[in-house]
This record gives C-alpha cells, sequence and structure tokens, in this order.
C-alpha cells in the first residue's frame, strides 16, 4: 500500500501490464519503447526518490523535529489536509499507508512512539500524493473531451483492479478473500474503496506521463563516452580476498614465544595432511574460528592491518605463508581467491550507460514539468500551515468542508 513518486511512475521503475489499447476510451497515449509506465500502488516502495518542489517541506516538515511532549493525536479521516486545483485529499486516503509502514517498522513500540513516527511519515508521504493530484488535474484540463471519456476510462481501469490488481493486494496482506481483504485494510485504516480509487487514479496519471515523457532523442557515442568517463567509480572493482586463518592472540598466552609455539603446532599440522578448517574449529583463536578459519571477500582497503594486507596481496594462492604478527596476535593465512582491481570496459556497459542517461533525461524533464505545474495548479497543503494546525491540533482548514 505505499504510494510511487511521480519519478516512479514516469516509467524510471518497471512498466505496467495494462496498456491503453486495453483501455478502450483512453486518451491515445503513446507508449514509448519499452510500454507504458508503471503505477505500482499499492505495493512498491519506489527505489527513486520523491521529485522536490519548491513548496514541498522536506521529510521533517517545516517547524523542526517532532516534540515528544507534544499532542499527537492524529487527524480524523475526514479532516482535508490538502487541495490540489479542486481536487481534495483527505487524511484518510493517506492514513492506511501511514499505519502499514509503522506497523511494520515497530509492531511493540507503544502509541505514543507509533503516532511521533507516523506524523514523519505524513510529512513524507503528503507531498508525494500532491505530485500525483497535480498531473492528475493536468489530465483532466488538457485532455480532449475528458468528461464525455473518463467513465469508460474510470469503467475499464475498475475490471482491471479487479482482475490484476486485487489478487495481488490479497496475497501482499495473506488474506484468502475479498472480505478477509477489506477487514484487513480497515485495521489500517484504509478501506478497499480508498486503495481502488488511489490505484485507478496513479494508473492514468503513469498513462499521461508516458505520453508526455518517452525519450525519443538518440543516445549519442559521445554522450555514452562522456557519462562513462565522470563516472568511473560506478564502474571500478577494487582488489579484494578471500583466505583461511590460522590465529593465536598474545593476551592468550603468559608470553609471545607460547604464542608462536602454539601456531607454529597448528601451521604443522595442516602441512602434515590436517584440513585446515578442522584445526581452526579445534584451536584457532581467531573470530573466524567458529567458520573454520574463512573469511568471504574483502576489499583491500578494508584490510586494516598492513602486515596482513602485504601477505594477502603477495603470497601465492593455496599456499600456507609464514607466521606474520598483527597487530592483536599472530596469523598464518592461505588466499582461497583473489582478484585485481579492475574496471568495466566501456563496451560492456554501453546498454547500461544508455538506460542511465534516458532516466536522466525523463527525471529532468519531470522535474521542469513539475515547476511549470506548480505555476499553473494552485496548492494548499496542511503542511503550509503553523504548527498548531498539523497532527495533533484541532485548527480548522481553510478549506472547510468535503469536495468531490
Amino acid at each position: 500500500m505505499i504510494r510511487p513518486n511521480i519519478i516512479a511512475l514516469a516509467g524510471c521503475l518497471g512498466w505496467a501490464t495494462i496498456t491503453a489499447a486495453q483501455v478502450p476510451g483512453f486518451p491515445a497515449f503513446g507508449q514509448g519503447p519499452q510500454g507504458p509506465p508503471s503505477a505500482s500502488f499499492p505495493g512498491a516502495r519506489p527505489e527513486v526518490p520523491p521529485v522536490a518542489t519548491p513548496s514541498m517541506p522536506t521529510a521533517a516538515g517545516p517547524g523542526g523535529p517532532i516534540n515528544p511532549e507534544q499532542d499527537i493525536s492524529f487527524f480524523e479521516p475526514g479532516k482535508l489536509v490538502a487541495r490540489v486545483g479542486d481536487q481534495p485529499v483527505f487524511y484518510g486516503e493517506i492514513l492506511g499507508d501511514l499505519n502499514q509502514i509503522v506497523e511494520a517498522e515497530m509492531p511493540t513500540a507503544s502509541p505514543v512512539i507509533k503516532e511521533a513516527r507516523r506524523q514523519q511519515l505524513f510529512n513524507e508521504l503528503l507531498p508525494k500524493i500532491v505530485e500525483q493530484k497535480m498531473v492528475y488535474v493536468d489530465f483532466l484540463q488538457s485532455t480532449p473531451q475528458v468528461e464525455q471519456r473518463l467513465p469508460e476510462i474510470m469503467d475499464r481501469l475498475d475490471s482491471s483492479f479487479y482482475s490484476s490488481e486485487l489478487p495481488k493486494l490479497m496475497e501482499r496482506l495473506e488474506v484468502e478473500d475479498q472480505r478477509a481483504l477489506e477487514e484487513k485494510l480497515r485495521q489500517y485504516g484504509s478501506s478497499l474503496r480508498n486503495v481502488k480509487r488511489a490505484w485507478i487514479e496513479s494508473q492514468i496519471v503513469g498513462f499521461f506521463l508516458g505520453n508526455q515523457f518517452t525519450e525519443e532523442r538518440e543516445v549519442t557515442h559521445q554522450e555514452l563516452l562522456d557519462y562513462y568517463r565522470d563516472h568511473q567509480e560506478k564502474y571500478a572493482f577494487p582488489a579484494r580476498v578471500r583466505w583461511e586463518e590460522l590465529v593465536v592472540r598474545y593476551d592468550a598466552f603468559a608470553d609471545r614465544m607460547d604464542a608462536r609455539r602454539a601456531l607454529e603446532e597448528m601451521g604443522n599440522e595442516v602441512v602434515f595432511g590436517a584440513p585446515l578448517d578442522a584445526v581452526a574449529r579445534r584451536r584457532s583463536q581467531g573470530p573466524t574460528a567458529s567458520l573454520g578459519g574463512t573469511r568471504e571477500w574483502v576489499k583491500e582497503e578494508d584490510v586494516t592491518d598492513a602486515a596482513l594486507r602485504r601477505v594477502l596481496f603477495s603470497i601465492r594462492i593455496g599456499y600456507l605463508s609464514d607466521i606474520t604478527e598483527t597487530v592483536d596476535g599472530l596469523r598464518i593465512v592461505r588466499v582461497i581467491e583473489r582478484e585485481s582491481a579492475s574496471v568495466k570496459a566501456f563496451r560492456d556497459v554501453q546498454s547500461e550507460i544508455t538506460e542511465q542517461i534516458q532516466i536522466d533525461r525523463r527525471k529532468a524533464k519531470i522535474n521542469d514539468y513539475l515547476n511549470e505545474l506548480k505555476e499553473r495548479v494552485p496548492v494548499w497543503t496542511i503542511l503550509d500551515e503553523p504548527s498548531e494546525s498539523r497532527p495533533g491540533s484541532s485548527t480548522a482548514s481553510p478549506f472547510p468542508g468535503r469536495f468531490r
């Protein structure tokens, strides 16, 4: 039940299975090379951060962090928390998302802690919903004959919701039938009606954005090369190593000579045929003893002991080292596998770079589009109000009543 952001809806994170051709009456939006953009609500958290717009607060919201001593009783579901053009947003439309996240993050926390977290999440989610509403308003205002075509669009998407999205939602919430689903949603403070309405709206927004932001301009070879050179760190692989070790700690022996003799005995056991992992489990004193002395892949820069690092990246693979003195004791190591530092070849990453450049172009276009929308679509949110008007306050909204 986590809402996607505008970038995700524009196709940066995948594409929906429903196409405009499957929804007769839907405006003939272009699909682009990969199909229409995904509108995955309810479901996956977006990986791309929400687009920042000038009037939208940061996650902490204006006024700084929440004061744990303030009254934190949450809004009633019918509380108007935003108005975008003529489209209202009520607290009940967000409450299900808030409760689902809070219960997943802190199921045993006290009500006070949960409500404080709910308020923080409210400040994060409301701007995402406002973004989507702005695009929806633009769709309603700019689509020819939308009043005549919208009912059929809604009917078709309603049918698609029940045939494709409802089964996924039931699986995610681990319920077997629609009645149990509605009960589960009520526990979160939501309803099937709210979920369906949000899903349909996100589908419309996704189609609408897909039509406007299909990237057709070819990515040139020079652009690919410039990106590769400017982002070398993305394609670089540091040297790394896997090894086995036998360890003795100085603090476990009366003196250092006793420690050395103990390690020599362990090393000789391996030389004369004993499996190193068996010796390590029985006698090694390092943190890897219970794992048979095995260290999985470690980057060269993460081997903090200089002496150990020199040995690991110089000895022959598969051979026991001499005794090496380290900061906390003595070690015998045997390298299992080692990789030198390298960089992915340009020819091997051209497709990946092409895709990333197209995504970056699309993001830039969407940012410009949202900024332009903000000049045309009037937006009010409760986050614009003084702190006493936000969750925990009974101050009335400047837009009383319910809007449809």
